[in-house]
């Protein structure tokens, strides 16, 4: 027997607004995550780089994925992606007991999964 599944186009446009991934959950418009009931508005780099590395959990995302994702094929010059990783640590990680996003060393980063 088929069963079928019906999503109305409101819980739709809901599911594409919002991040799930535990433990965050977070909503694409306002660029708010919460991580243990702890709210935290992200700037929008920082939050693409945290529904990347979440949508591809707990596969390592390499360094050329992010920055292609952010910037194209036009990245700007220097280790602008270093900085904005070390932004988004501080605000997703460094307030909280166990840090979530690891690098890879030689290749990029991940979320951890195993809290």
């Amino acid at each position: 027997m088929l069963s079928f599944l019906f999503v109305s186009k409101k819980v739709m446009r809901q599911l594409r607004e919002n991040l799930y991934f535990f433990p965050f959950c977070g909503n694409c418009c306002t660029r708010e995550v919460f991580r243990e009931g702890q709210r935290i508005i992200l700037n929008p780099t920082g939050f693409r780089i945290l529904a990347l590395l979440a949508g591809k959990a707990p596969a390592t995302v390499t360094r050329e994925e992010i920055s292609y994702s952010l910037w194209k094929d036009n990245p700007p010059d220097g280790d602008i992606l270093r900085n904005h990783i070390y932004q988004l640590r501080s605000q997703v990680d460094k307030p909280f007991n166990k840090a979530l996003i690891v690098t890879v060393p030689k290749t990029g980063y991940r979320l951890d999964c195993n809290e």
